[in-house]
């Protein structure tokens, strides 16, 4: 599971909402012939704007229980013929309670097109859900791009980290993300965000967000996020 804050050069990667449904249990509990049977699948679309495109993201992942499997999406970042990502994981939630979730995924991400350089990257994923009050919910999101070919760049992504609001099934809250790549400065992203339930078809979630680029003259994008989740 992945989300994103809207890369600003080629190489970073928008990823991440987690849903998440079953109790903890063991490994050997679940047989591979009824592991793709009972489970949930969540389909997740989303997309950047500042005048033109920022990104385009779209991702499916299949959980049962306390597993993961198969993670796999598509992002570009307003040029889908000059740059892209697929990726492809899985990985497992350990715990998962009333007060606190905790998720671990890897991915293979491959990027493609004339700016990519043909980059392959592994990405260790990791997501903290809290929830220490009735009305109150935090979650954080931070990945690695690890270099696994000699045109790839280390990178390092503060998805989110948000605190929110919880009225009912709406959420509103205040949010930070950034992004820095090997070499290069810290980038600070800033975010209010607001998530309206859309009753049988999911959620939508919309970002105003404050971009540290020197590379983007538009200092502020809207970002819209949908989930839905699909139960067998």
């Amino acid at each position: 599971m992945r989300s994103g804050t809207g890369p600003v050069g080629p190489g970073l990667l928008c990823i991440l909402a987690c849903c998440f449904t079953g109790q903890a249990q063991p490994r050997h509990d679940l047989a591979a012939a009824d592991f793709f049977s009972g489970g949930d699948t969540t389909l997740l679309a989303r997309a950047g704007y500042n005048g033109d495109v920022t990104y385009r993201y779209f991702e499916a992942y299949y959980q049962k229980a306390r597993w993961i499997f198969p993670d796999f999406g598509y992002v570009d970042f307003g040029s889908a013929t000059r740059y892209r990502e697929t990726w492809i994981g899985g990985g497992i939630a350990p715990y998962n309670t009333n007060h606190f979730i905790f998720i671990a995924e890897t991915f293979v991400s491959q990027a493609t097109g004339p700016l990519s350089g043909a980059a392959l990257y592994a990405q260790p994923w990791f997501y903290f859900g809290l929830k220490p009050a009735h009305h109150v919910a935090g979650e954080a999101v931070y990945f690695m791009y690890v270099p696994l070919s000699g045109q790839s760049v280390f990178q390092q992504v503060v998805e989110r980290v948000k605190l929110e609001y919880v009225l009912h099934n709406m959420k509103t809250g205040v949010g930070y993300g950034a992004y820095g790549m090997q070499g290069g400065p810290w980038q600070n992203r800033p975010f209010v965000t607001t998530t309206l339930p859309l009753p049988r078809f999911g959620t939508i979630e919309l970002w105003a967000q404050h971009l540290d680029s020197p590379q983007n003259p538009h200092r502020w994008q809207i970002q819209v996020r949908y989930a839905v989740k699909l139960h067998k």
